[in-house]
């Protein structure tokens, strides 16, 4: 889709960006700079994408499939979307970006959502540890 979005560049240069590959950095420079992340996928298992949105508190715009919904709560922290209806897509785009008092509540409420699934290692040891433990108890 390399033409759609080389299109949508020059038609709206001012407010759109593209680039064929980033760095980690650059993709957390991006974030930073959104208004939102868009994650649009039918097949996400952790979608690790929109854990990264939240912890960097962006509303998020994702697919109402697989795990996606583990993460974002349809109008608490972002907008869940039937990701075969681009009629839909584009409604949830145009409602987040046309409001910015809106998109800053999700992203607010998203960021929460960051903190909740963000654990170190060693707290994720001990999670699977526990449920490893409560296992094997029976």
């Amino acid at each position: 889709m390399r033409d759609c979005a080389e299109q949508l560049v020059a038609a709206l240069p001012e407010q759109t960006r593209w680039s064929r590959r980033l760095s980690a950095e650059e993709v957390a420079a991006a974030m930073d700079d959104a208004w939102l992340v868009c994650l649009p996928s039918r097949s996400e298992g952790l979608p690790r994408v929109a854990l990264e949105a939240a912890c960097r508190g962006r509303a998020i715009v994702g697919g109402n499939r697989a795990g996606i919904p583990d993460v974002v709560s349809d109008g608490a922290n972002g907008l869940l979307v039937d990701p075969d209806d681009a009629d839909e897509l584009a409604e949830a785009l145009v409602r987040i970006l046309s409001d910015r008092a809106y998109t800053e509540r999700l992203g607010a409420t998203s960021r929460r959502t960051g903190e909740e699934w963000g654990v170190s290692p060693a707290d994720h040891a001990a999670k699977v540890r526990a449920l490893v433990d409560g296992v094997l108890a029976g």
